[in-house]
């Protein structure tokens, strides 16, 4: 039980750590865009 509690803290932990980068990949990404259309 309490490993499972662990698995999914730790699923839970990556899932935001990936929204996360996704969203810095995309701020990344929208600057890039208006560097080139300036």
């Amino acid at each position: 039980m309490l490993l499972t509690d662990n698995i999914i803290n730790t699923l839970e932990q990556f899932q935001e750590m990936k929204n996360f980068q996704f969203l810095k990949v995309g701020d990344y990404m929208k600057t890039i865009h208006q560097y080139y259309l300036h």
